[in-house]
């Protein structure tokens, strides 16, 4: 059982169930603390940088290289963690992130290793770097995320095709098993999201009961 409020961090491949689960989890954190902030990444409702990120994504802005767009999502999560995650944590409120530094490592091993991120994150966050307390990665397969996304939209965003998510869902898979070499106190956990929500969020609960006081 946990005596401090923790980070969770929500993460999967686009249309894994990871939003609705995040929200779900933060329900059952603000039932057990009193209170729970909760926020998505890109953070395009409070931040600049994000809302440029979201409209690379919808293809309404060009892409830069692939490491510089992965630099924008860390700078947009240091902005996140300065003055969103730090501050709450030390109110003794928990957060629960729908995406975070799990996000640009996996996505980023499109083209580069999971260390060049891990260190980018270093490098950008200094001091304020901080690594969510439990990471839970919504697994799903890639068949049925494509089949998620074709009911939801008729143009892809810049991430979503078979064999861009199929690699990315092998990168969150592997770094469940080796970030503890470079986050040791960081928890990671792989639910199958497959089910209905309420099933899912069953898995999800059983997870977050030690941060339940």
């Amino acid at each position: 059982m946990t005596t401090k409020p923790p980070f969770v961090a929500f993460e999967g491949i686009d249309k894994s169930g990871k939003g609705t689960q995040s929200l779900i989890a933060k329900d059952m954190l603000h039932r057990a603390w009193g209170d729970c902030i909760h926020f998505s990444e890109p953070n395009d409702r409070d931040s600049m940088i994000g809302r440029h990120i979201r409209k690379i994504l919808k293809h309404e802005l060009p892409a830069p290289a692939p490491r510089n767009f992965q630099r924008l999502y860390v700078i947009d999560r240091a902005q996140d963690t300065v003055s969103i995650v730090l501050p709450a944590l030390g109110r003794g409120i928990p957060v629960v992130a729908e995406r975070f530094a799990l996000s640009t490592i996996a996505y980023g091993s499109l083209q580069d290793s999971p260390e060049e991120y891990v260190r980018m994150h270093r490098e950008v966050l200094g001091p304020w770097l901080c690594w969510p307390d439990l990471t839970v990665i919504i697994d799903i397969p890639v068949k049925l995320a494509l089949y998620r996304l074709a009911s939801e939209r008729a143009i892809p965003q810049f991430f979503e095709r078979a064999d861009k998510l199929a690699r990315i869902r092998d990168a969150y898979l592997l770094l469940a098993q080796t970030s503890v070499q470079w986050a040791p106190d960081m928890r990671v956990v792989v639910v199958d999201g497959q089910g209905t929500v309420p099933e899912v969020a069953d898995r999800v609960a059983a997870v977050l009961a030690p941060y339940c006081p």
